[in-house]
């Protein structure tokens, strides 16, 4: 994802961050009808040039859809990545939770779990504008 500063411009000068998500590891725990899964959600961020501060605002959701792909629940948050001691790229890794109630019949298998960054309705836009 990348965020600009505010105004029209959305050339390079005007990158104030580009984040992403690197890497996500889950861990599962069955008790009675219930899967708790722990998720490490490692986000990298890098400074852009139109960049005042030390620290990038990224969004970032997990959802849980079931076998139909149908969106069961999702979650929002908010992650502050800090560039300490004047460095371009910084990280940040975030721990979430999140519990899956199991009707009878049912497995951990029969859902999926997505993690994404919480993109604006202009970022959506834009992506959706490039060619490659």
């Amino acid at each position: 994802m990348t965020e600009y500063q505010a105004g029209p411009g959305r050339d390079l000068i005007d990158v104030l961050y580009e984040a992403r998500v690197h890497d996500v590891n889950w861990a599962c725990k069955y008790a009675d009808n219930r899967l708790r899964i722990e998720a490490k959600i490692d986000l990298i961020a890098q400074r852009g040039p139109a960049s005042k501060g030390d620290n990038a605002q990224v969004p970032f959701f997990v959802a849980i859809v079931d076998k139909d792909q149908n969106i069961i629940a999702k979650e929002e948050f908010d992650s502050e990545i800090e560039f300490r001691d004047g460095r371009r790229r910084a990280g940040v890794r975030e721990e979430v939770e999140q519990i899956i109630f199991l009707k009878k019949g049912e497995v951990g298998a029969d859902y999926e779990i997505i993690v994404g960054l919480q993109i604006s309705e202009q970022q959506l836009k834009q992506n959706r504008g490039k060619r490659f």
